[in-house]
């Protein structure tokens, strides 16, 4: 293996002689540094306490709008002069409530006041239960007790401003008095009596009850927080919230309903298949649920419920770090051979007294070795970066991760770069694509502008693939559907977050395991094609 120690040798002097892979280097370590300051400092921006640019606005406004801005303003200003910042659980829980009903009762104040109630409501929106009619060019209102609109009178919007300003000081008073404790409490009987009313259950299914069983556990869990903990366990328990929601969907109907139901029968062809995806999803429901429960209980916080995660920021770092690491790697991938044809020196190398696959196995290490040094770098710097910024405690927090529906506390650095590399495979992909078509084609131009392609448009052919399987259900066994490897990739919180692709994905039971096994059936296929391909290349004078 000298000789072939050689070779690799000389590649990586090639490459490194080059100014051009220099400079490339050189960006993608200044990024690696870069990446994590822009992360926080966009993070922060968009977290940051919203009243600042709030006054800013204010004080460039007039009239209505002035108005609009100041009613915002007494929302933040409460909180503020009561010492709740954002990080607080009852800036969460109550901001909004309060801010609209401050909106509210200015509208209305401002209407009567003798403002134009069609200028006000166009800046301010609906006042409470009111709004106003374009048709009708007034104020109206919902009447429960006659079930019909009514219009708005001057009497009537006067007991409403006095409604919201009694609305506004209770609101006061349990912001400024509650516990947490008391909030969780609440929640706790409510789910109780709601479960002892039968409101939940769905015909005699018990998984229909299930997901509020668990919401119910998540929420005593709740009960005794440290404060420094409130404000990301509110946000874990009330996701349960969200969650618990889809349960009762996940019970399958009986065959005979499914098959005289079009919409299912054509979505799922089978009742076999349909049981699997209720199933599964139910799984995955139960999954996500435990995981929230275990946050809660062992003090474990989720990135995902957090203000700031340091973790989650390094992960999009090393993200980052690998993303472009590949990018160039398939450029040089794509140049590599292809450039000894255009420079006419693959004539030297073929004269040379070495076996053909040690040529090129040479320039393929060639590309690893610059890789994996040029990602371990990048993310040695990005890790640097954060635990200057941040210091390092965070990383001391394990991830949690999911094992069928039992939840396991790992290493962050375990699952962060696992992660990544599941998500990167489909560019692994692309770099032996590259590689391939230059000893293929022998052409620069091709053995880069392919994979460029396919990078730009593959997520996007890949999301379409999962909309038409149901007609052509032989997509399954391509490339195709796996290429947005990351979004199949999903947590069991991003496929309840509501985005309706994570359910395509369920429904056609595309998995993970399967996704893996077409990118490493393509990367072996191929190395074999550029291997086979070269050994056979014949070389013109």
């Amino acid at each position: 293996m000298n000789g072939v120690g050689r070779l690799i040798k000389n590649e990586l002097i090639k490459v490194t002689h080059q100014i051009s892979w220099k400079i490339i280097t050189a960006l993608v370590l200044v990024l690696a540094i870069a990446v994590p300051i822009i992360n926080y400092y966009s993070e922060t921006n968009v977290n940051s306490d919203p009243a600042n640019w709030i006054r800013e606005s204010r004080d460039s406004a007039e009239g209505i709008i002035k108005e609009y801005y100041d009613a915002h303003l007494k929302a933040y200003d409460f909180f503020e002069n009561n010492d709740i910042s954002s990080s607080d659980w009852r800036y969460d829980k109550f901001i909004r409530e309060y801010e609209d009903a401050e909106l509210s009762l200015a509208g209305m104040e401002l209407v009567l006041g003798g403002e134009d109630p069609e200028e006000v409501y166009n800046v301010f929106g609906s006042f409470g239960d009111c709004y106003y009619d374009y048709g009708k060019k007034t104020m109206v209102y919902y009447d429960e007790n006659t079930g019909s609109e009514r219009t708005m009178d001057q009497a009537k919007m006067t007991a409403l401003c006095d409604e919201m300003r009694k609305k506004i000081a209770d609101l006061e008073h349990e912001v400024t008095t509650i516990t947490f404790n008391d909030y969780v409490n609440e929640i706790v009987d409510g789910i109780t009596a709601d479960i002892g009313d039968g409101m939940y259950r769905t015909g005699t299914d018990s998984k229909a009850l299930e997901g509020v069983s668990k919401m119910l556990d998540i929420w005593k869990a709740a009960l005794g927080t440290a404060r420094e903990d409130e404000a990301w366990v509110l946000k874990t328990a009330s996701a349960s919230e969200d969650i618990a929601v889809y349960f009762s969907s996940f019970v399958p109907v009986s065959e005979s309903d499914f098959e005289s139901n079009g919409s299912l029968v054509s979505e799922y062809k089978t009742y076999a298949a349909y049981k699997k995806y209720c199933d599964t999803s139910y799984d995955e429901a139960l999954g996500a649920m435990n995981t929230l429960l275990y946050s809660i209980k062992n003090k474990i916080p989720l990135p995902d419920y957090m203000e700031y995660s340091v973790r989650d920021e390094f992960r999009s770092s090393v993200s980052t770090n690998a993303s472009l690491t590949l990018f160039f790697c398939m450029i040089l991938a794509a140049t590599i051979v292809a450039s000894e044809h255009t420079s006419g020196t693959i004539r030297l190398l073929m004269i040379r007294p070495r076996a053909r696959w040690k040529i090129l196995f040479s320039k393929l290490a060639c590309i690893a070795i610059y890789g994996i040094a040029m990602f371990v770098c990048a993310t040695g710097l990005s890790f640097i970066t954060s635990a200057v910024m941040h210091g390092v405690s965070e990383f001391s927090v394990p991830y949690l991760v999911l094992r069928g529906t039992s939840v396991a506390a790992v290493s962050p650095f375990a699952a962060i770069f696992l992660k990544v590399f599941i998500d990167t495979l489909p560019m692994i992909v692309l770099v032996m694509l590259a590689f391939g078509l230059s000893v293929l084609m022998k052409k620069v131009v091709f053995a880069v502008a392919i994979p460029l392609m396919i990078q730009m448009f593959g997520s996007v052919a890949s999301q379409i693939s999962w909309m038409l399987l149901g007609k052509a259900p032989i997509l399954k066994w391509t490339i195709i559907p796996y290429y947005d490897l990351s979004m199949i990739n999903y947590t069991p919180f991003e496929r309840f977050s509501g985005y309706g692709m994570y359910d395509i994905i369920r429904a056609n039971d595309l998995t993970l395991k399967v996704g893996i096994i077409m990118m490493a059936i393509h990367i072996v296929a191929a190395l074999i094609i550029s291997f086979v391909a070269w050994d056979r290349q014949q070389i013109k004078n």
